[in-house]
């Protein structure tokens, strides 16, 4: 199969959200293809170093802003809801995901970290901090919380 098809495939599937079944045959070509390759990709870290390397791109034309980020959480629905958990003092109830994500003063991500619904954002933020995709700038290191 074509690279590039395979990776427009990818695209699609990863920005609808669509089952990888679901992916237009006549347009991509096998859904299971692509996904096994998706797989393979994603286990060689194909996937960060394009965004690493889109990062230096960007940082290049426009400077990443370092003087400012920010750390926000969304949840996300449990994929296959049957029927709501009772709450624990573990999970609170929650199901799905949690994602935590980094980005500089211009909205461009440098971090994210998904987890179950049921972690409290606090316990997310050095993980996401810890887990960015380009190193930041010596002297770059001040933190402050409002």
């Amino acid at each position: 199969m074509d690279p590039r098809r395979i990776f427009e495939g990818t695209v699609c599937a990863l920005r609808t959200g669509c089952q990888w079944k679901e992916l237009p045959k006549v347009q991509f070509g096998s859904a299971s293809a692509i996904h096994k390759y998706f797989l393979a990709w994603k286990q060689a870290g194909v996937f960060v170093r394009l965004w690493r390397q889109g990062l230096a791109e960007y940082d290049d034309l426009e400077g990443i802003a370092w003087a400012w980020q920010s750390v926000d959480t969304a949840l996300g629905k449990a994929p296959w809801p049957t029927r709501p958990s009772a709450p624990t003092r573990r999970t609170g109830g929650k199901r799905g995901t949690k994602r935590s994500l980094l980005v500089d003063a211009h909205g461009i991500p440098l971090s994210i970290l998904v987890s179950g619904a049921n972690r409290h954002d606090a316990r997310l933020l050095t993980p996401t901090l810890d887990r960015l995709v380009v190193a930041r700038p010596a002297g770059r290191h001040t933190l402050v919380c409002g």
